[in-house]
This record gives C-alpha cells, sequence and structure tokens, in this order.
C-alpha cells in the first residue's frame, strides 16, 4: 500500500499543466515534474494515482472530462465526459468537484447533467477499470462527506440530508429534510458522530449531532448565523464557525463542542476569518484571516489547539482558485488538503506580496508558497501556480480516537 507522506504535493500550473513538487521539507533539488492537462486534481489515498478534470475548449465550445492518471502521467481511464448540449462548468474555473471514498475504491463527483447538478459515483477495480458512473443524488446546493469507513455518502443536497448506502440498491434514508444553515454535514474520524444544522425557530440555527448515518440526533447548541462544521481529528470535538456575514463568507465566531459531555468552549471571536483546517493529527489549527486592509489580501494563522495564535503568515493575495478552496473549504479541506500527511507543512497559491494587489499592478502571477507554520518563519516560494495541495491522509490512517 502506497502511504500518503510518500506522494508528492501536486499543483496546477498558468497553464493547466498538473506539476509534481519536491516535498517543501526534502533536501532533493529536484525540478517539478509535469503530468499533463488537468485541474483540480486530488490524490488516491492508498495508490499513486490521481484523479483529474480536463476542460478542452474547441470552436464549437468546451468539453470537460474526469481522469484517472499515474504518477508518470499516463492516462489510466477516462472516468466521466460531460452530457452533449450540457455547459461543462458548475461554476467558473470548475468543471467538477471530485472526492475519493476513505479506502480508494470509489469516486464520488458534482457535475452538471441533463437533471441539474448531480453527484455520481464511480467504482475502481483492481485493475484500475470502471464501471459506468452512477448517479446518486440531483439538487443545488449539493455537497458531500463519506462515512470513514466507505460505506457509504452523506448527501446534502438543497434542504435535504440523507445517507446513500454503497452496500445494496436501497433507497436512500432520509436524515433531515430541513437542513439549512450549513453546507457539508461533518463525520467523526471514527465514525459515531454526525453532525449538521437545522434552522432555529427565533432566528439561527440548531447544531444537530447523532449516530450515522441515520440514528437519533440531538440538539447540541444554537448558534446566532450559518455555521460550518468540522471534526478536530482524533476526537469528538465538532468545531463550529459561526458566520458573521454569510453572503461574504466571513465568520466571527470559532466555537469547540464536546459531543461526549455537551461542553460548549469559544475558541475566540471577533477575528474574522474565511476558513479552518486542522493540522492531520489535531494539535494544529490554521485559520485564513482577511487583512485590516480591504484590499483582499489574507494571512494564513496557525492556532493551538484552543484557538490561541501561535504564527502568522505574510498578507498575500490568493490565487483564484484557491479563493475557490477558501469559500467552500468544507467541501474540499478533506479531498485537497493544505497540511501535509505529517501537519509540518502548508502549501497555498497566492500573488507574491511584492506584487501588485490588482492584477493590473503587476504580472498577475501567482505562486505556490510553503509555509512551516511556525513563530517568525517566512513564506517561501516553491514553483508558478494557481493551486497546490498534498495527498490526503489515507484511510487507513485517518482512524478515530
Amino acid at each position: 500500500m502506497v502511504m500518503a507522506r510518500d506522494l508528492p504535493p501536486i499543483a496546477v500550473s498558468a497553464s493547466g499543466q498538473l506539476v509534481l513538487l519536491s516535498h517543501p521539507g526534502s533536501v532533493d533539488a529536484q525540478l517539478p515534474v509535469e503530468l499533463g492537462a488537468g485541474v483540480w486534481p486530488t490524490w488516491h489515498p492508498t495508490r499513486p494515482l490521481l484523479a483529474t478534470s480536463r476542460v478542452q475548449r474547441e470552436r464549437s465550445g468546451a468539453t470537460a472530462a474526469i481522469v484517472a492518471v499515474n504518477a508518470g502521467g499516463n492516462l489510466v481511464r477516462t472516468l466521466h465526459t460531460c452530457f452533449p448540449g450540457i455547459p461543462p462548468l458548475i461554476a467558473p474555473r470548475i468543471p467538477h468537484y471530485v472526492g475519493w471514498s476513505p479506502d480508494g475504491l470509489t469516486l464520488s463527483f458534482v457535475a452538471q447533467a441533463p437533471g441539474g447538478l448531480t453527484l455520481f459515483l464511480s467504482t475502481l477495480d483492481g485493475n484500475g477499470e470502471s464501471e459506468l458512473s452512477v448517479p446518486v443524488a440531483s439538487g443545488a446546493p449539493i455537497f458531500s462527506c463519506w462515512l470513514p469507513d466507505s460505506s457509504g455518502l452523506l448527501v446534502h443536497a438543497g434542504p435535504r440530508l440523507a445517507f446513500h448506502d454503497l452496500s445494496g440498491p436501497a433507497e436512500p434514508q432520509v436524515i433531515t429534510e430541513r437542513g439549512a444553515g450549513f453546507r457539508a454535514p461533518a463525520v467523526s474520524g471514527d465514525g459515531l458522530f454526525l453532525a449538521f444544522a437545522s434552522p432555529a425557530p427565533e432566528g439561527g440555527v440548531i447544531v444537530m449531532a447523532g449516530k450515522p448515518p441515520a440514528g437519533p440526533s440531538l440538539a447540541r447548541g444554537q448558534f446566532s448565523g450559518g455555521v460550518t462544521l468540522g471534526f478536530r481529528p482524533h476526537t469528538h470535538q465538532l468545531t463550529v464557525a459561526v458566520a458573521s456575514d454569510p453572503e461574504a463568507g466571513v465568520f466571527s465566531e470559532l466555537w469547540s463542542v464536546d459531543l461526549d459531555t455537551d461542553e460548549r468552549t469559544l475558541l475566540f471571536q471577533n477575528d474574522p476569518f474565511v476558513a479552518f483546517s486542522w493540522s492531520p493529527a489535531g494539535d494544529r489549527l490554521l485559520t485564513v484571516n482577511p487583512t485590516h486592509l480591504g484590499d483582499g489580501r489574507y494571512c494564513w494563522t496557525v492556532r493551538s489547539p484552543d484557538g490561541w495564535p501561535e504564527a502568522y503568515s505574510e498578507a498575500l493575495v490568493p490565487g483564484a482558485d484557491s479563493r475557490v478552496w477558501l469559500s467552500f473549504f468544507d467541501q474540499y479541506d478533506p479531498s485537497h488538503p493544505c497540511w501535509s500527511p505529517d501537519g509540518e507543512w502548508l502549501l497555498l497559491a497566492a500573488r507574491p506580496p511584492g506584487d501588485g494587489v490588482s492584477g493590473q499592478l503587476g504580472d498577475a502571477r501567482d505562486f505556490v508558497f510553503a509555509w512551516d507554520g511556525r513563530r517568525q518563519s517566512t513564506m517561501r516560494i516553491v514553483a508558478p501556480g494557481d493551486f497546490a495541495q498534498f495527498s490526503r491522509v489515507s484511510g487507513a490512517d485517518e482512524g478515530g480516537l
């Protein structure tokens, strides 16, 4: 089995090429290795194989496909092609959202389909062959979350949150028809807790948690605004970001809710942020904070588990794809991680600090930065690129408590 820590980080160049990078902590001076065209790649959790979207623009219009390629850049399989007459993009610069199951046997992806935005499954066997893509659910917006044992998928489509069992053709189990005020559901690493949100009668949302896939859910706290959810790895501590301005995607509070004891702890407030991400070991917490300049620059802040800031990065303007990641970090973080598997490094793509904030005032080139998240440590440029990520922690390593 190939471990995630053995796979190199991967970037997307300005020309839309996939580029393998040297690990930031490596002493090797290897040059980047190009793997061919692709956007939004994601490493398979146990094999040197990645799934990526490819967009081809022709006079008759654009087409998009999802392909699996190996670490040498060779095509293994075309997993999906866009439907004739259907626009191939689900949003600007985004042809699909793709994510492997923790065991790597199944790929889920969201694509445009005749019935609207649809989540599909495609199953790889041991030889890299794939069955036809199977539609699972349609709706907009649509978000998903794998159970840690890969037995099924939780899908939040419109107001419905449902569990789709992969073991047979049974109908999906509806968890709630009133899912609102959150995007992707969250599941603890050991699979014992599922968290989501429902509207509160007097405003705001109530965070609910119970045993997946469809066990009884209990109210775990009411919050004043929409929330984004995630679990601190190897714990039953639910992290709840509370939005002060849902339209702007800015959060004003970060809470921790211990689902074993129902204890609620305010980690911090009045320090606006747009995203959070736990290191794989759960010993460090990243938040991305807009600077007070209001000019599109953001600061990456690494905190202790209790929310105390320990290190700040330089203020940078994220690249376009990095801004998409920040806007939907609860969906992208599991499949396109910014932390290295050992939790020692962070990757991000942004404009260099010395360049103009506006692309019209500089050369408008984005670069991949690596940062160890330590006090008085500076970011360093790894390579030119519009987006970058590490491999995800493999299903065998995710575990629980």
